[in-house]
């Protein structure tokens, strides 16, 4: 102590010195706080590490806290989690953290997901989250959407983007629109909920998130408010790049709550919606979206979903019109003789892509079909990868 005290002193004498050879004055009470801070820096112990907790975890914390990553099997327990959200909230307020890779670990429960959804809410500097495979289900998936939401939106809009999203849930069910209707009435007719997630965002503050990619494949969000829920994130996130939502049960209703928002994304270059049973009709819904939108998506993920030759159609008047789709992938699918001839004619019209990859495997398409998609692609230049 009496080291410190003397080096307190001596740094205070100095700056005093200095003060007056170039003829400042400095009152005694700045030279008082001046040796007081010398104490403390001497004293004080340093600030723990608030990875330390985390010692012992399936996790790797990057440089200056800026990432933290698990290992492919997840956190093992409710404590692993705990001890990540303390440590989120430690690092939060500073905005170093930028990507969070929390994959396979159960977050269905109530209090695990809000003991994470606690710990989003003060990361406003967040670039990426991946939550693959974390079993969150509609209501735990709306809890951590809404502690994404709530750094982009001031108190009240917060709360009327919640009622937003508890009306497009309890819309009337993907199907109800008569079966004469046009695709583009058929969109707009079912597009409503989406629409209403949309207007509730209006009126708020320009969005904050800094959100450039968003993982929440296998996660069981559903078609109602947990697909509402992503949709009110996405309105928020202009930076988002790449969207992974597969194998989630959207089912047509969820695809339909998600279409204008998707569509509406100004950076995004990656969708992925496989396995969500996504009728036709859905299909061409999102698609019409991406065109009207004049989306800059370059590669969309529509595998083992249930689109059938209108869809193809619809999605091939979206590559047509589109200067950046370059993969397209809707193998295991219901597209018919009439949807591969689509395609056909397609590569025959547009040579120079811009589609490089195309995948129609395990696809009802007929000898027919198979033949014309030989033969237009050995006159097609662009696209280099075609899966039939």
């Amino acid at each position: 102590m009496e080291v410190a005290l003397a080096a307190a002193a001596a740094g205070a004498w100095s700056a005093y010195m200095a003060s007056v050879k170039e003829g400042r004055s400095q009152p005694p009470g700045d030279l008082l706080r001046e040796g007081v801070r010398l104490v403390k820096s001497l004293v004080e112990p340093p600030a723990p590490d608030p990875a330390e907790g985390l010692r012992g975890l399936p996790l790797v914390v990057g440089a200056n806290h800026e990432s933290l990553e698990c290992d492919r099997a997840g956190l093992p327990d409710a404590p692993a989690l705990y001890a990540v959200a303390a440590f989120l909230h430690a690092v939060g307020e500073s905005g170093r953290l930028q990507h969070l890779h929390l994959s396979h670990t159960a977050l269905g429960g109530a209090a695990e997901a809000e003991a994470l959804a606690a710990a989003l809410r003060g990361l406003a500097g967040l670039r990426t989250l991946r939550l693959r495979g974390c079993a969150l289900g509609e209501r735990q998936a709306s809890t951590v959407c809404a502690a994404l939401l709530s750094t982009a939106l001031s108190p009240d809009a917060a709360a009327a983007a919640a009622a937003a999203a508890t009306a497009a849930a309890a819309a009337p069910p993907h199907g109800a629109t008569p079966a004469h209707a046009d695709i583009g009435a058929a969109a707009d007719a079912e597009g409503s909920s989406s629409l209403m997630v949309s207007s509730a965002c209006r009126d708020r503050a320009p969005p904050a998130l800094t959100l450039e990619e968003l993982d929440l494949t296998s996660n069981g969000i559903g078609g109602g408010e947990g697909a509402a829920a992503v949709a009110l994130l996405l309105a928020s996130a202009p930076a988002l790049r790449r969207l992974d939502l597969g194998y989630n049960g959207l089912g047509g209703r969820g695809c339909v709550a998600l279409a204008d928002a998707v569509a509406a994304l100004p950076a995004l270059q990656s969708v992925g919606l496989a396995a969500n049973d996504i009728d036709d009709e859905a299909v061409c819904g999102l698609a019409l979206a991406l065109r009207r939108r004049g989306s800059p998506v370059r590669e969309l993920d529509l595998e083992a979903n249930l689109a059938a030759d209108t869809a193809m159609q619809e999605l091939l008047r979206f590559s047509a019109a589109s200067a950046s789709l370059l993969t397209l992938r809707t193998g295991a699918n219901a597209v018919g003789p009439v949807g591969g001839a689509a395609v056909a004619a397609h590569l025959l019209a547009h040579p120079n892509g811009p589609l490089t990859s195309l995948t129609l495997s395990n696809n009802p398409l007929g000898q027919a079909a198979g033949a014309a998609l030989a033969a237009a692609m050995s006159e097609n230049q662009a696209c280099m990868h075609m899966h039939v």
